[in-house]
């Protein structure tokens, strides 16, 4: 099983940095490696919505469905895997700094044994530093 948490502090309010993160369709402008991500049209954003993704990860494309398992804007969002090769559970949580700073973290436990063959210490280092530069993208974009 692979585990990994990161966080970043993103100079913009609450409710816009989570509904930012909570938009598929946005994955690909922040988060290495998401090739594109679409929800289901016309699906409202909460527990039981849906969306599919292309994810580049170690050289490797793979297309997984997600569902939405826990939603409480603008604090937190559950999603995990409910198709693909991947198994993937990830909770953000959204934290008010001050009225114009947040918090984001992630916290993501994946079973990736179906598609690589590396000990899982490597590839959760590797997916780590993914996360951690993703993040700072996020910060980047969010802070333009």
């Amino acid at each position: 099983m692979v585990k990994v948490e990161t966080s970043v502090l993103v100079n913009q309010p609450i409710e816009k940095v989570f509904e930012f993160v909570t938009t598929p369709e946005n994955d690909s402008q922040w988060y290495i490696g998401v090739e594109s991500r679409d929800h289901t049209p016309g699906e409202p954003a909460g527990v039981g919505s849906t969306s599919q993704s292309t994810m580049r990860f170690s050289g490797v494309s793979v297309t997984v469905d997600w569902e939405v398992t826990g939603y409480d804007p603008p604090k937190m969002i559950k999603v995990k895997t409910v198709k693909g090769p991947v198994s993937v559970n990830a909770e953000y949580n959204f934290e008010s700094i001050s009225a114009g700073q947040t918090k984001v973290s992630v916290h993501g436990e994946a079973d990736v044994s179906d598609l690589f063959s590396l000990a899982d210490p490597i590839i959760e280092r590797m997916a780590q530093r993914q996360w951690e530069a993703s993040f700072e993208n996020l910060k980047d974009v969010l802070e333009v």
